[in-house]
């Protein structure tokens, strides 16, 4: 057997108009910023903000695949049941100023150890 007759020919590696398999042709434009516009010729839109999509509150507490799509999400409406969405969404991570009140706790407390290991 040679193995000149199982290889595919070469414009079959160069051609990229036609995916093949089970790539999709969206999946190959994927990226970030500046460079996904690039790629896909429409420089204009990638300047664009995008709106993020607010997962409903029975998909964020179950970590559920949301749509976001109102009144009622593809989720809920499969499983039956009622859509709500929060009115304002909630930033994560700790309140403004909590992490600089614990590094003041903090530099106090170790101000006041080190003065007593010193002091006796």
């Amino acid at each position: 057997m040679s193995s000149a007759s199982n290889t595919p020919p070469e414009e079959f590696f160069n051609d990229l108009s036609q995916p093949t398999g089970n790539v999709r042709p969206n999946s190959l434009l994927r990226g970030t910023g500046d460079m996904a516009g690039r790629i896909a010729g429409n420089e204009g839109d990638s300047m664009i903000p995008r709106l993020k999509k607010i997962a409903c509150i029975i998909c964020r507490k179950r970590k559920l695949k949301c749509d976001g799509s109102k009144p009622s999400c593809s989720t809920c409406t499969r499983l039956g049941h009622d859509c709500a969405y929060d009115p304002v969404r909630r930033k994560s991570g700790p309140k403004r100023g909590y992490v600089k009140a614990l590094e003041e706790r903090l530099s106090k407390s170790l101000g006041i150890g080190v003065r007593r290991v010193w002091n006796g």
